[in-house]
């Protein structure tokens, strides 16, 4: 496709749905290296992109595709320990570039997407434990916390971990504990937490 159109065939012209989809099929496959190929389809996106093609202009979309390709990295049992933090990496420098862009900021569902990626690919223990972490601080920073983030925190971390980090920061109002306002600032409502009770 992206061949035909270079040689001037205007009906071949690659679409963003055209490379995301690509990105989901990579990122579905189970095959070997898969999220390596699907960064490679998402570098060429932004390629004809910066190059004119205005069809092919990146939304938020297509960075979700290329970070739950990364996050099924684990699928493939051959995957090595190193690809999947490989893919790992590549999943938070792809949030960080994201962090730069000026239409493409991530969202509530970019950091739980993140959140999954580190539960599939760190394997449980002390290193994960501070990966979650520190997802979840980001979050918290970037004002995105929802409660879907909260919910999918809550269930991979410790009792301990949890209230450490949300119950003791959240504040009581009539026997609702509510986060703080700067943790879902960007979101435009407030997310309830449970109490400490429950």
């Amino acid at each position: 496709m992206e061949q035909k159109y270079a040689e001037g065939n205007e009906t071949m012209k690659p679409t963003r749905d055209s490379y995301v989809g690509v990105i989901h099929a990579y990122g579905n496959s189970g095959a070997d290296s898969s999220f390596i190929h699907a960064n490679e389809v998402f570098q060429r996106m932004m390629t004809q992109h910066s190059n004119g093609n205005e069809a092919v202009k990146p939304d938020i979309s297509a960075y979700h595709a290329l970070i739950r390709a990364c996050s099924r990295a684990s699928m493939n049992d051959s995957a090595s320990t190193e690809q999947q933090r490989q893919a790992l990496v590549l999943a938070i420098a792809t949030i960080q570039e994201m962090k730069k862009s000026d239409l493409n900021r991530p969202n509530s569902k970019t950091y739980l997407l993140l959140l999954q990626c580190c539960i599939q690919l760190l394997p449980s223990g002390a290193e994960r434990a501070k990966a979650l972490r520190s997802i979840f601080r980001s979050c918290c920073k970037d004002g995105l916390i929802d409660q879907q983030v909260l919910n999918e925190f809550q269930s991979v971390v410790s009792t301990d971990v949890y209230h450490n980090e949300v119950v003791h920061a959240a504040h009581d109002y009539n026997g609702v504990k509510a986060l703080p306002e700067s943790w879902t600032r960007n979101l435009g409502y407030r997310v309830r937490t449970q109490t400490e009770d429950g």
